[in-house]
């Protein structure tokens, strides 16, 4: 929850996020000095949310983050295979999340 607040200024509460997703990556040449890596990803749903104009633009340069952007699901789906999407398979997930109940996660990608 820190990193929505630090990274897009959202604000939620410690019980509103569900744990959809679970991803780990074992391998030394996955990042540089690191074995690999953990990702966890969560659905939070809210009303609407604005970007923030200004941030603390050398964190998000530190977290690897250039630029904030909405995706529509055709426009997932339209960069699969790009090398932009992380997971590489973000379209499909998000569409079987999105048409599938909540209750059968969180599942291992």
């Amino acid at each position: 929850m820190r990193e929505l607040a630090e990274e897009v200024a959202l604000s939620v509460p410690m019980d509103g996020p569900r744990h959809v997703w679970h991803q780990q990556v074992v391998s030394s040449a996955y990042a540089r000095g690191w074995d690999g890596a953990v990702f966890d990803y969560f659905l939070v749903k809210c009303d609407a949310l604005s970007l923030p104009s200004t941030s603390n633009d050398r964190l998000l340069r530190d977290e690897g983050i250039t630029e904030f952007r909405w995706w529509t699901i055709d426009q997932l789906h339209d960069a699969s295979g790009s090398g932009l999407l992380r997971p590489h398979h973000l379209a499909a997930l998000l569409s079987d999340l999105l048409t599938e109940s909540a209750e059968s996660y969180p599942i291992a990608i």
